[in-house]
């Protein structure tokens, strides 16, 4: 189990209820690792979404490398389909 300061989550590993592991590694920093298989690794923000940089791995091997803002991809980033082809710019998934 992970530590805990001033009600936020510090350092270690959480399980949730839905199957949600995440790994908080230092401040504002860590790994998602979703049920259905999605793989999440960069900045958090205080509630443990995606927030500032980062990179999601999805199941069928699509990528996502760049800025996110409270769990959604928004910003500058690229995408990249497991077949190769990328879109690099910015993205907005609100």
């Amino acid at each position: 189990m992970g530590e805990w300061a001033e009600s936020q989550p510090k350092t270690g590993t959480y399980y949730l209820e839905d199957g949600t592991e995440i790994e908080i590694d230092g401040p504002h920093n860590g790994f998602i690792k979703w049920k259905d298989g999605r793989i999440y690794e960069g900045n958090l923000d205080v509630n443990m979404n995606p927030d500032g940089q980062g990179r999601m791995r999805f199941p069928n091997g699509n990528e996502y490398n760049g800025k996110w803002s409270k769990g959604l991809i928004n910003g500058f980033g690229t995408y990249t389909w497991a077949d190769g082809r990328k879109y690099e710019g910015k993205t907005w998934l609100i």
